[in-house]
């Protein structure tokens, strides 16, 4: 067997696809698989509206089949040599205008392979046979039971699939039907058309139409009923690189085509491999499909052995990133001949069922030239060689006649080499209003290896100059990668109809891409906006759509809908906005039949003929219900005195489900109000809200009508109103009954008028003006309440004023006064009421406070300086209730100024009172706050009451005098007093104090000598005086035990300060007494030794006193300190002795030791009382011949006391 022939369409980077949708898509992810349901897919109608775009303006010119167009290689040529030429043909010289068996195969090929650009490389021509995408050379057998027949090999492409639910058949093959077995087509077609825009201006399109009807003979379960025209769209323009391919299909018949998809597969091989006199030239298809990024589409790439060496790699970009893009599409495996129901296996096609989506939003985040399929990918139950094919579908749809559905897709091929860059634009349309920045993107490709970045160049001329626009960096060479970037507005002024975009890539080595183009057509997209405010329709009935479009630029408008995300509809084509940009109205009615009986979201919107189009607008719509109204009337009270009003209130609804209209509602009442009643039409409310007087009429008739326009469905409505009884002259002296109802009618949407009544009569009764006041008075609190007064009911006409007082009742005080149970704030002993206003009036009493009042003073006499405590005990002897508020505290008497209160220590009940409470003013009198007292308890307010020292202090006694008094404010504002009688009285006296002296032997605390206290006033100055003791010598001195720096006989204290003065003394050693001389007497004068046993002291003995404490022993030295001698000088030496004991000792100029002692006991020692003249004493011994002169000789002697040791 030999391999099919696939023809390269390629034109210096520029790829025509002669008439066929491509589509791809892959992902390294496997794509998603979504169950086949069989059912329509719920998407928004915008996905689903049919973009195929409006070549209606280009210069077409009709071609006989069987006729060359053009047969032309000079459209353009690149600086690879590469050449575009159209061509078209087929077999036969004749039309055929029917086509059947072996024929549709003839056709099929003359629509999608004979119509091909071709492409001249570096002149290697690779047409093939017919260089078609479909095409065999020969007959041969084929695997699978299928038969081969010349001009008639069911080949592996189906542009044109056609699927309802789950059937499926491909229409232009002769085996699309699914049974090898029956030689019979799927489709007939007939009336095929074949349109060029010939070479009249740059821009070039082929279009192909043709009508397709199911095989009548065919009754596979594939098969299903259709007719409809096919129409075909290639179009490009000179120099660019992208080329537009549409598909639309339409439905001719009167029949719904229900739950269709449109679909498409192809087989994509970039090379085939053939022999044309060159060599063997052997192409490389087992690369894989790549994602170009951003779900834009897909890239395929191949080169080919030309000789033994590659010679070129070529680029096949598919993008399905425009407008009116299929709403699925994939890349996978080509399917097994003939297996039409494969198109729904996710293995070869992706797909899982007719709602089933692709891999059209695989590649979201993903890079350009991530892998979309490989032969890494095939499904492991494909046992077939890895084989590319793309496919692509519509989601169901639901088509009347001449309603459509279809797709475009655009593609773009160069030749990768190393010798230049590559550049391409994603559309080669686009549309600019002038008013916005205008974005511009594509991708650019080198392989050249040293490229590491590109500029993206642009220019309004083809001769420049060109203007950088971005720059593409980090580039990796051989790979695709994206560029955008947006024209100023500024830049695209002035506006004209179309501009010309110019597009160069230049590489870091500044070598330029050939100059593609994209071709900018000014257009502003329509603008529509529909009347909304009708959302209901009448079951069995249609609904019309009203609103306005507008259209600026003078394009050909289409005006469309769709019912809940459906298929679009147009009900509008070809409208002419003229003059242009003005307000034009529109009305289309959408058939009972296809509301039927449910709601549907309603969309619409307009479309120019360059695929502007209006933003959409969407409502509900919903079938209409008859209203179904209900009314009651309710009368707020059934008793109402004359004068009095009354309101009447009216609840209505209609209770049917929206839609349903009630409008032009009237409320009317049924039965004539009496005379002297009437309603108050300032009162009419609907649901709260004052309704304009100018709805209201309350006439002649006596009868009320109201106005209440439009009634929403489901909406509780409530009018309310006022009915007044007139107060008549005379009054009325009988009752009189009023009884009313009312009819609430309106409009539906059939124009036939709903009408609900509020059922039998409702009245209330009108009772003469005369009423009953009653009159109560109670104890407040009491539970039964106890009456403690009668009083006969009164009555009076309503309307006048009666004036109520309470009473003097022993015991009580008015407490409060209702009115109908509602406290009277403030009140008094009388009210006044009104007859039919009120029906009682009650006066409530509370006990009469009683207080007590009691003071105690707790000490009759202080002292100066001293505090006494007041106690006063206060009650309210009454039971409850019996409210004293302000209780105020009061003493009658002023305190003395040298009297104070602590007012800190003012408690009440053993509670401090808060100190702003608590006044001693000016006047002396003690004021405290008690507030509120409540009956029975007793209370006791406590305070100290203090006497200050004074200055001079007190010298009598001061008697001090107080009471008190108390009150406090009763319910009704009178005041409860109570005194505490007589006065009570303390006395404060003078403050006497002692001061006591003690003279204390220090050491041994024994007292030497006493003294009585001393006693004076507070405050005066004392003088105590040491005394002087035998024996002792004041020693120290303290004051109140604080022993004073200065030891002084006398210190001053004061009474009241001092208490205690100790005078400290200390036993002494010393001579108490001695004589004044000692006369020896006449001693004659001898040359022999005279001694004198004796002398005679004179005056005082010699007597030692010792008060020290503890046994000392002491020494007494006598010093001679003028020795014995006469008046003229004559000494006589060693002549005064004194004897101790056995021991004699001469007196000299240094003391000497001549008595020594231990005490044992204190007191006087007399040593005069030892001496005798044979004893101890004083000695004179004149030695012989010493005294040479007579006289009286004198002599002085020193006694010292000494401590021994």
């Amino acid at each position: 067997m030999k391999k099919k022939i696939i023809g390269l369409v390629m034109a210096a980077g520029v790829i025509l696809s002669s008439l066929l949708i491509y589509s791809v898509g892959n992902n390294q992810i496997k794509a998603e698989e979504v169950a086949n349901t069989g059912s329509k897919s719920s998407v928004d109608p915008s996905s689903l509206r049919v973009k195929f775009p409006d070549y209606s303006q280009l210069p077409w010119q009709s071609l006989p089949l069987g006729v060359h167009a053009f047969n032309e290689r000079s459209f353009d040529t690149s600086s690879a040599g590469a050449t575009l030429g159209w061509h078209y043909g087929r077999s036969s010289d004749k039309v055929i205008p029917d086509f059947s068996g072996a024929n549709l195969e003839e056709l099929k090929m003359n629509l999608d392979y004979g119509v091909t650009p071709t492409t001249e490389l570096n002149g290697y021509v690779p047409y093939g046979t017919s260089g078609g995408l479909f095409n065999t050379e020969e007959e041969e057998p084929i695997a699978g039971g299928w038969t081969v027949y010349r001009r008639g090999f069911p080949v592996s492409s189906a542009p044109i699939i056609f699927a309802q639910g789950d059937k499926v058949i491909e229409p232009l093959s002769q085996f699309g039907h699914g049974d090898p077995n029956l030689n019979q087509p799927a489709a007939i077609a007939s009336n095929v058309k074949v349109y060029t825009t010939g070479t009249a201006i740059p821009e070039k399109a082929i279009k192909v139409e043709y009508e397709l009807k199911n095989n009548p003979a065919v009754k596979t379960a594939n098969m299903f009923e259709f007719h409809v025209k096919v129409e075909s769209v290639a179009r490009i323009l000179a120099g660019k690189t992208v080329s537009a391919n549409s598909l639309k299909v339409t439905n001719l018949s009167e029949k719904k085509l229900e739950n269709f998809v449109l679909g498409s597969q192809y087989d994509i091989d970039l090379l085939g491999t053939y022999n044309r006199g060159y060599g063997q030239d052997v192409s490389d298809n087992t690369l894989p499909v790549k994602f170009l990024g951003h779900n834009r589409g897909v890239k395929y790439t191949a080169h080919y052995l030309k000789r033994t060496k590659y010679v070129d790699h070529f680029l096949l970009n598919f993008y399905f990133d425009t407008l009116d893009k299929p709403d699925n599409w994939s890349v996978k495996q080509i399917r097994p001949l003939g297996q039409v129901e494969s198109f729904y296996d996710p293995a070869y096609s992706g797909f899982s069922g007719p709602t089933a989506s692709g891999q059209e939003n695989n590649n979201t985040p993903a890079p350009a030239g991530s892998i979309a399929y490989s032969a890494e990918q095939k499904d492991p139950k494909i046992t077939a060689a890895y084989n590319t094919a793309l496919y692509m579908k519509n989601q169901p749809v639901d088509l009347e006649k001449n309603q459509s559905t279809g797709y475009t897709f655009n593609t773009a091929a160069g030749v990768m080499d190393a010798k230049q860059p590559l550049i391409f634009v994603d559309s080669p349309t686009a549309y600019y209003t002038g008013e916005s920045p205008q974005k511009v993107s594509g991708t650019v490709m080198d392989y050249k290896a040293t490229t590491t970045s590109l500029d993206v160049m642009y220019s309004f001329n083809a001769k420049g100059p060109f203007k950088k626009a971005t720059t593409v960096s980090s580039y990796v060479p051989g790979v695709d990668k994206e560029w955008s970037f947006e024209i100023p507005t500024a830049e695209l002024a002035p506006i004209t109809k179309e501009k010309i975009v110019y597009l160069k890539t230049v590489n870091n080595g500044n070598v330029e891409s050939t100059v593609v183009q994209q071709l900018l057509e000014h257009n502003v997209a329509p603008t529509l906006t529909a009347d909304k405010s009708v959302d209901w329709f009448m079951t069995g009935s249609s609904y019309t759509i009203n609103g306005q479009w507008k259209e600026a630029d003078g394009d050909a408008v289409s005006l469309y809908y769709s019912l809940d995300g459906g298929a679009p509809k147009q009900f509008e084509s070809s409208l002419v906005n003229s003059p242009a940009n003005t307000d034009r109205k529109f009305s289309s009615v959408i058939a009972a039949a296809e509301l039927g009986d449910t709601a549907h979201q309603l969309s619409v919107w307009a479309e120019d003929s360059r695929t502007g189009e209006s933003a959409v607008e969407t409502w509900t719509i919903s079938p209409h219900n008859q209203p179904n109204a209900s009314a009651n009337l309710a009368i707020a009270t059934p008793e109402i005195f004359e004068g009095e009003t009354v309101v009447f209130t009216s609840t209505f609804q209609n209770s049917a489900p929206a839609p349903s209209i009630w409008r032009d509602v009237l409320y009317e009442t049924t039965e004539v109000f009496p005379e002297h009643v009437k309603v108050d039409t300032t009162t009419v409310k609907l649901n709260g809200q004052a309704i304009a007087a100018t709805d209201i009429e309350f006439g002649a008739d006596r009868k009320l009508k109201v106005k209440l326009g439009e009634i929403k469905p489901g909406i509780e409505m409530n009018l309310t109103y006022n009915v007044m009884s007139e107060i008549s002259n005379p009054p009325i002296l009988t009752p009189i009954e009023v009884n009313q109802a009312y009819k609430v009618s309106g409009i539906t949407a059939d124009e036939t008028v709903v009408t609900a009544v509020s059922g039998e009569l409702k009245g209330f009764t009108i009772k003469p003006r005369i009423a009953e006041i009653k009159i109560s008075h109670v104890k407040e609190g009491s539970d039964p309440e106890t009456s403690l007064a009668s009083e006969p009911v009164r009555s009076g006409l309503i309307g006048t004023e009666e004036t109520v007082s309470a009473k003097a009742i022993d015991g009580y005080i008015l407490s409060k006064v209702t009115i109908d149970g509602v406290e009277q704030t403030p009140y008094a002993n009388s009210a006044k009421v009104k007859f039919g206003e009120s029906s009682e009036v009650k006066f409530y009493y509370q006990n009469k406070p009683n207080l007590t009042a009691k003071l105690d003073i707790a000490l009759p006499e202080i002292s100066e300086g001293e505090k006494v405590t007041f106690t006063s005990t206060i009650q309210n002897t009454v039971a409850a209730p019996s409210v004293l508020n302000d209780v105020l505290y009061k003493t009658t008497e002023a305190f003395p100024e040298n009297v104070d209160v602590d007012l800190t220590s003012v408690k009440l009940n053993g509670q401090a009172i808060p100190k702003e409470n608590v006044v001693l003013g000016s006047a002396r009198r003690l004021n405290v706050k008690l507030g509120q007292l409540e009956p029975s308890i007793e209370y006791k307010l406590t305070y100290d009451v203090v006497s200050k020292i004074t200055t001079p202090p007190l010298m009598t006694p001061l008697k001090v005098d107080q009471a008190y008094t108390v009150t406090g404010k009763n319910v009704d504002a009178s005041v409860s007093e109570a005194s505490s009688g007589a006065l009570q009285s303390f006395t404060i006296k003078p403050r006497i104090d002692s001061i006591y002296t003690l003279h204390l032997e220090e050491g041994s605390e024994r007292e030497l000598a006493e003294e009585p206290d001393a006693s004076g006033i507070v405050g005066e100055k004392v003088t105590i005086s040491a005394k002087k003791i035998d024996g002792y010598v004041l020693s120290k001195v303290l004051i109140d035990e604080v022993e004073q720096e200065t030891v002084s006989n006398e210190v001053t204290v004061t009474y009241g300060e001092n208490y205690l003065v100790e005078f400290y003394y200390t036993g002494v050693l010393e001579i108490k007494s001695a004589p004044t001389g000692f006369d020896f007497g006449v001693v004659p004068s001898s040359y022999e030794k005279v001694r004198v046993e004796s002398a005679l002291a004179k005056g005082d003995p010699l007597v030692i006193t010792d008060n020290r404490l503890g046994n000392q022993n002491w020494t007494l030295n006598a010093t001679l300190t003028t020795p014995l001698s006469n008046k003229s000088g004559k000494i006589l030496p060693d002549v005064i002795r004194y004897k101790n004991g056995n021991e004699e000792i001469k007196l000299r100029g240094e003391g000497m030791p001549i008595v020594t002692r231990e005490t044992t006991t204190t007191g006087d020692y007399s040593i005069s009382d030892t001496w005798s003249s044979t004893g101890d004493g004083f000695k004179m011994e004149v030695a012989p011949g010493i005294v040479n002169e007579l006289g009286n000789y004198h002599a002085e002697i020193l006694f010292e006391m000494g401590i021994t040791p």
